[in-house]
């Protein structure tokens, strides 16, 4: 045995071995998880996203500012559908309930083609299936503004009912559509409510745990015949520690060989010095293993 096969393995290179064993299984049961539950939401995660759609207002809606002093100033009805731009953030603190804020900016324009901006601000809560593709819930109280040089500036709270669905793409990416009712007050004089609808398309990005931390489970070593010395060619095992006969239990001083005595002489192999031929007991050298004869009788 050469002096580089009897030195011990680096414990630094066992070390990484083992990382990279228990790496490459994690990753290897991952990809065998069903297709619906890859990249599934996990709990304490925030997202942060941003969102593009559109936004159709009630033609009864009560985003206006009176002022009797101004002509033509006052209520009038907003273009049918208006662009809708926006970023949003969410706390997940379970992977099937959080909580998310979304700002919005909707340009517009008045009946009489003039400009008018509306802009929202939602805080809300939002429950979801925690599968690759997520459908959900969302609920919320909320504002909803309007700046116009026709409209004036009034701010109106709102009642936000919707659902939609996610997908991730990935442990970081997902893609959302939403669907929003603004449910605000109704113009003229009484209690009457409007509907004012969105339908949103969104990115989010997972900014908490972009994947489930790689954990290297602690070493299995195999001991076939069970006398404490380990089987051979094992990661993490030292030269030192392995069997050499792995299938037949022995004391580690032997090499985790049994003791055996080959000849049946009574004596054992590990200190018999003729192991294959057996020792004549005859009061000469009789614990040394080996066949002798009486020397004859000098006369």
């Amino acid at each position: 045995m050469t002096a580089a096969q009897a030195a011990p393995p680096d414990p630094a290179r066992v070390a990484d071995r083992a990382v990279a064993a228990a790496t490459a299984n994690v990753t290897a049961r991952a990809g065998q998880l069903p297709w619906i539950q890859r990249f599934r939401p996990v709990r304490n995660t925030w997202e942060l996203g941003l969102y593009s759609g559109v936004w159709s207002p009630s033609a009864r809606h009560e985003f206006y500012q009176p002022n009797l002093a101004v002509a033509g100033y006052g209520h009038q009805p907003l273009a049918r559908a208006g662009a809708d731009i926006g970023l949003r953030v969410g706390y997940y603190p379970l992977s099937f309930v959080g909580i998310e804020l979304e700002g919005g900016v909707i340009p517009t324009t008045a009946a009489d083609g003039q400009r008018a901006t509306l802009y929202t601000l939602r805080p809300m809560v939002q429950a979801q299936l925690p599968y690759r593709i997520s459908p959900f819930m969302r609920a919320g109280l909320g504002l909803v503004g309007i700046s116009s040089p026709v409209l004036g500036k009034d701010v109106d709270t709102s009642l936000n009912l919707g659902g939609g669905v996610k997908f991730r793409v990935n442990h970081r990416v997902a893609l959302r559509l939403d669907v929003v009712d603004n449910v605000t007050t109704a113009f003229g004089i009484g209690k009457a409510r409007t509907n004012n609808v969105e339908a949103l398309f969104g990115l989010s990005v997972r900014l908490g745990k972009a994947k489930a931390r790689l954990v290297a489970p602690a070493l299995v070593v195999i001991d076939s015949d069970g006398d404490g010395l380990r089987d051979p060619k094992q990661v993490g095992v030292l030269q030192a520690d392995e069997d050499l006969c792995p299938k037949q239990p022995g004391p580690p001083t032997n090499g985790g060989c049994p003791l055996t005595d080959g000849d049946d002489d009574g004596l054992l192999d590990l200190v018999d010095m003729c192991p294959v031929q057996p020792e004549t007991i005859n009061q000469i050298d009789d614990l040394d293993g080996c066949p002798d004869s009486v020397p004859p009788v000098q006369k």
